[in-house]
């Protein structure tokens, strides 16, 4: 059985993924990406918004990743979409694939969520 876990940015990621996305965020990396069929109709379904072909990882906020068997396997992050939402992307952390999305008021930062579902780094 695959040993699946979820961090959280205000718990902490695991130093080996946190080292990665340090860099991403100082050389500004480019991460195309592409969509499943789930995320282009989560888009059409939820408004019609524009989904971006790129994130630069200057102007996303990582919040969330996951590991299986120890592989980081998702990332979850918002990026800039207009002046009152940003979208919410979760990607495959192997290749960029997007497996769904959504947008989110800025002001919406989740403080119901529940945070026991997540694991503290080693």
């Amino acid at each position: 059985m695959a040993n699946i876990k979820e961090y959280h940015e205000s718990i902490g990621f695991p130093k080996k993924i946190q080292v990665i996305l340090d860099k991403a965020k100082k050389i500004n990396h480019r991460m195309p990406l592409t969509f499943s069929h789930h995320a282009v109709q989560q888009s059409q379904y939820r408004g019609g918004f524009d989904l971006p072909q790129v994130i630069f990882f200057t102007d996303c906020f990582v919040f969330e990743v996951g590991t299986e068997d120890g592989i980081w396997n998702k990332i979850v992050l918002r990026a800039p979409y207009d002046e009152d939402r940003d979208i919410v992307l979760i990607i495959g952390a192997k290749d960029n694939h997007v497996w769904t999305t959504w947008l989110n008021k800025k002001k919406d930062h989740h403080p119901s969520i529940n945070m026991s579902k997540y694991s503290y780094p080693d």
